[in-house]
C-alpha cells in the first residue's frame, strides 16, 4: 500500500506542486512521519507509520494553509534541506556516511530551499515539489519494480526533469 501512496503523492506534486503548495507542506510531513516512525518506532507495523504520516501530512497541510507566510521559510528549509539530502543518497550510495556531512548538506539545502521559497516563491515551489515529488514517486517506483541503484538514479533525475517541465508548461499557460 505505501508505494502506491507514494507514487500517488509523488505524481501529484512532479504535476501540480506549485498550485498545491499546501501539498509540498503535506508531502513534507507525510516523508518525516515515515522516517521517524520507522527511527523512533521500529519494530511496529507499517499501519502505524502511516498513521503517524498521514497525522503529520494532515498537520502540515493545514499549517500551511493557516500560516502561509509564517511557514514559508520554514517549508523551503525543510525541503530543501530533505530533497538535496534525499537527490545526493539517491545519486550516490556513499556521499554522505558521516553525520557532519549529512547535516551540513541538509543545512546548505535547507538555506538555499528558504531562499528559493523566500525570494522566487513560483520557481523555488516548483524545483522543490519537482525534486521532492520525483524522490517520493521513485521511492514508490523502486519498492514496486525492485530497482537496483543505477535505474533507481536514472529514474530520480528522469524525474525531477520531468516535474519541472510540467509545472513550467503550466506556469507559462497562465
Amino acid at each position: 500500500m505505501l508505494p502506491l501512496i507514494e507514487l500517488a503523492l509523488g505524481g501529484a506534486l512532479l504535476v501540480a506542486g506549485r498550485r498545491l503548495y499546501w501539498l509540498l507542506a503535506a508531502t513534507m510531513g507525510f516523508v518525516a512521519g515515515l522516517y521517524l516512525a520507522d527511527l523512533l518506532l521500529p519494530n511496529e507495523p507499517q499501519s502505524t507509520s502511516l498513521i503517524i504520516a498521514g497525522a503529520l501530512a494532515f498537520g502540515g497541510a493545514i499549517l500551511m494553509v493557516l500560516f502561509q507566510r509564517a511557514l514559508i521559510g520554514l517549508v523551503g528549509f525543510l525541503a530543501g534541506g530533505v530533497g538535496l539530502y534525499l537527490l545526493l543518497t539517491g545519486l550516490t550510495t556513499n556521499l554522505l556516511t558521516e553525520t557532519w556531512m549529512a547535516a551540513s548538506v541538509f543545512l546548505v539545502g535547507g538555506v538555499v530551499g528558504a531562499i528559493l521559497l523566500n525570494r522566487l516563491f513560483d520557481v523555488g515551489l516548483i524545483l522543490l515539489s519537482a525534486v521532492i515529488g520525483a524522490y517520493v514517486m521513485a521511492a514508490g517506483l523502486g519498492s514496486l519494480l525492485n530497482l537496483d541503484g543505477s535505474a533507481y538514479s536514472v529514474s530520480l533525475v528522469l524525474l525531477i526533469g520531468v516535474g519541472i517541465v510540467i509545472q513550467l508548461g503550466l506556469f507559462r499557460k497562465q
